[in-house]
C-alpha cells in the first residue's frame, strides 16, 4: 500500500521540523574595488613645460604620477606626510 506524503508547502509545518533556516548573503558590491584613503581635488598652477614633462612621463595616470614625484621628494628631504 503506497502512502501520499503531505505537502510542506505550510510555513508553521516548515518552521516546526526544523527545516527553516534564515541565510544571509553579504551583499556585493559591483565595480571596482575603491581606495580606503581620502583625497581630495587640488588645482595648481604649473608652467607650460611642467605640463608637458607630466604629460610624456605619466603612464597613463597623472594623479598617480604626480603622487609618486611627491612621495620620492617627501622622502628624499624627509618631510613627513603620513598619519
Amino acid at each position: 500500500m503506497k502512502t501520499k506524503k503531505k505537502p510542506t508547502n505550510d510555513l508553521d509545518v516548515v518552521i516546526d521540523a526544523g527545516r527553516a533556516q534564515v541565510e544571509e548573503k553579504p551583499k556585493r558590491k559591483r565595480g571596482r574595488p575603491k581606495s580606503t584613503t581620502k583625497k581630495i581635488q587640488s588645482n595648481f598652477h604649473l608652467s607650460v613645460n611642467m605640463v608637458e614633462a607630466i604629460d610624456e612621463n605619466c603612464r597613463g595616470n597623472k594623479s598617480a604620477f604626480i603622487e609618486e614625484v611627491l612621495r620620492f621628494y617627501f622622502d628624499s628631504k624627509k618631510i613627513n606626510y603620513k598619519n
